[in-house]
């Protein structure tokens, strides 16, 4: 459903997290790590699915090898919504990865934000990056544990697609 437009690889982007501070692919942080960036919104509620699933990827694997950057399309424009809603999810879901605010909910907007997209079709949307910063693959939607055999395939697939990504 979103491909990379051509001529693109990576993704490029620098927006800010609740406290103001401004994160890149670019940082050291994520250089020779295997990136999952999430398209989500706080009020999303299979965002919310991946999200826990997400958490425990993060705590399954090495942050040496692997990390994971949100990317918060929200349905308000103002600072001081959009960072309760980024601080109120992070605490309850005990968040241990950044949520950075990206701009409007609205899929024409969020495209623009994004611009080395085909689209934003969907939320939530999960662009994975390989060690060398490339997109590797891009899911669109998520079937959460309600789906039983559906998320369990899909749990482990994408597990194990990482940890390829990891060995690499």
């Amino acid at each position: 459903m979103i491909f990379l437009k051509p001529g693109y690889k990576t993704l490029k982007f620098s927006f800010a997290d609740e406290h103001r501070k401004y994160i890149s692919l670019k940082d050291p942080e994520y250089q020779n790590k295997v990136v999952i960036v999430q398209l989500m919104g706080t009020w999303c509620s299979n965002c919310l699915d991946e999200t826990k699933y997400y958490v425990e990827l993060a705590k399954k694997y090495s942050s040496n090898k692997f990390k994971i950057i949100a990317l918060d399309f929200e349905k308000t424009d103002d600072s001081i919504r959009v960072a309760t809603n980024i601080r109120r999810i992070k605490e309850r879901l005990n968040i241990n990865y950044p949520i950075l605010y990206a701009g409007s909910s609205s899929k024409e907007d969020a495209a623009k934000t994004l611009p080395m997209l085909s689209r934003i079709a969907a939320y939530p949307t999960s662009i994975v990056i390989d060690k060398k910063g490339m997109v590797r693959k891009i899911y669109t939607g998520f079937s959460g544990p309600a789906s039983g055999p559906v998320y369990e395939k899909h749990v482990n697939s994408f597990s194990g697609f990482l940890e390829k990504l990891m060995a690499e």
